[in-house]
């Protein structure tokens, strides 16, 4: 289970350019490849304002922040898929999701913990399903 990015986009912003988000394909694909050996379930990253622009904790333009985190999830879902993995999608989950699902505006509380297990969980069952085990 590979959950990446989502720190590294915040820490990022807003002096974010497209050459380091260029880059992170190559880093992305370089963790990937490593780890391609096992079953990967590789998570994309969540949105903490729940896609509601009123929600924005950032000194940065919301549209630029929205631009930048759907590249971002654009490369995970586009490297997951070539190294055969599968993607957990986090990102619809937490739209979907509630304020008491973080203690501080992007660490999950104990019950955003659990329904991040819970994404993951769903995304094994559903794999192994699929595969028949």
């Amino acid at each position: 289970m590979v959950s990446i990015g989502g720190n590294d986009l915040i820490q990022a912003l807003p002096g974010l350019s497209d050459a380091e988000l260029e880059a992170f394909p190559r880093l992305v694909r370089g963790a990937l490849e490593r780890l391609a050996h096992a079953k990967l379930f590789v998570a994309n990253v969540y949105d903490p304002s729940f896609g509601d622009d009123f929600n924005n904790f950032l000194d940065v333009d919301p549209a630029t922040a929205r631009r930048a985190h759907r590249r971002v999830n654009q490369i995970l879902a586009l490297e997951t898929k070539r190294v055969g993995a599968c993607l957990v999608d986090l990102h619809a989950h937490f739209l979907s999701g509630e304020p008491s699902w973080f203690t501080r505006q992007i660490e999950p509380s104990l019950t955003g913990a659990s329904e991040v297990r819970r994404v993951f969980l769903d995304a094994i069952l559903r794999t192994n399903a699929a595969a028949d085990l």
